[in-house]
């Protein structure tokens, strides 16, 4: 019945009123009262109805609605309010409604470069977007951060404006990205002035490695052992490489450290209690010309799993098989 109502909705309102009450009427009767997929076909019921009585129902109820097909169909009946009515939708978290208000601003237009963003945020297309400024930094910090950064990327170098003010640390590095692509040397620039200020954060010290910027001995003290680890790879702890080496540096540091010295401490490393730098030994030294082997066989019968496992990896790295076949047949005859 709602179905035919909706493909032809003259025909009911020709059958008359029933005891003072028409169609319209008690549609609108029993939306309140119905839920679900009832209260929905209902609703797109009445909407077929260009009615005074409607009105009030439809702003009344496109706040409240919470089915998406429904609040769009009450978004293009009211359409005629204009953007007064729709702004303040723009900026709530119900993704309908501001989907629905971004599509009758848009049909609008003449909208405030504020208004004019969020609607390129919300809906897909090519959409006009304000010059880069002030309206963009609420966006960019924002839930929407994403879309914000992707629409701001289309300005090309008029996103270099927002090291005019100060942006989260996420936006920042972002930005540096962007500068890198643009004005290479305003990204070093700012790059050597985040560093001087303090700033230590993982993205902008690969960022400064890609740009050939010094890294300040400060980077060590860095509460990331990531962070140290970088500052310890770039030669910024070869005074002290014994300290991160030691049983208690963070693998990071240690594999870092590691990578500064020379095979015989890496060999001593083969058998250190982190896997990590025992790995990274392996990897080192399976690179040398002059391979100490005898010392390394050594190590395939010593007491530490971990210790053996390195050697013998490193042993099959040099392509020393027949002599670990060897030593295999030789240690299962001694145990028979």
């Amino acid at each position: 019945m709602l179905r035919d109502i909706i493909a032809e909705p003259t025909r009911p309102l020709a059958l008359g009123r029933h005891e003072e009450e028409d169609l319209v009427d008690l549609l609108l009767r029993l939306i309140p009262n119905s839920e679900g997929a009832l209260r929905k076909a209902l609703t797109i019921c009445l909407l077929c109805y260009d009615d005074p009585r409607t009105a009030d129902f439809m702003a009344h109820t496109f706040p409240l609605a919470q089915d998406a097909e429904t609040v769009l169909h009450l978004g293009q009946r009211l359409a005629h309010k204009g953007v007064d009515f729709f702004r303040p939708f723009l900026w709530q978290r119900k993704t309908a409604q501001a989907l629905a208000a971004a599509r009758v601003c848009r049909q609008t237009g003449g909208l405030e470069p504020r208004d004019q963003l969020r609607v390129a945020i919300l809906l897909e297309g090519d959409n006009p977007i304000p010059e880069m400024g002030d309206v963009w930094l609420e966006e960019l910090a924002g839930p929407h951060r994403a879309k914000a950064r992707q629409l701001a990327e289309t300005l090309g170098e008029q996103v270099l404006w927002l090291w005019s003010v100060p942006l989260p640390e996420a936006e920042t590095h972002w930005l540096l990205e962007l500068t890198r692509r643009y004005d290479p040397t305003r990204a070093r620039q700012e790059t050597e002035r985040l560093l001087e200020a303090g700033w230590a954060t993982l993205p902008l010290l690969e960022i400064a490695l890609q740009l050939e910027v010094s890294l300040p001995k400060t980077v060590l003290a860095c509460d990331d052992a990531e962070v140290r680890a970088i500052g310890i790879r770039v030669g910024l702890a070869d005074d002290c490489l014994e300290r991160y080496l030691a049983p208690a540096a963070s693998p990071e540091e240690a594999v870092a450290a590691l990578r500064r010295c020379g095979p015989e401490v890496q060999l001593d490393l083969l058998g250190d209690h982190r896997w990590e730098v025992r790995a990274a030994s392996v990897q080192a030294l399976a690179n040398l010309s002059e391979r100490p082997l005898e010392r390394v066989r050594a190590l395939v019968g010593c007491d530490s799993l971990g210790q053996r496992v390195a050697a013998v990896t490193l042993l099959e790295s040099w392509g020393d098989l027949p002599w670990l076949e060897e030593w295999l047949r030789a240690s299962g005859q001694a145990e028979d």
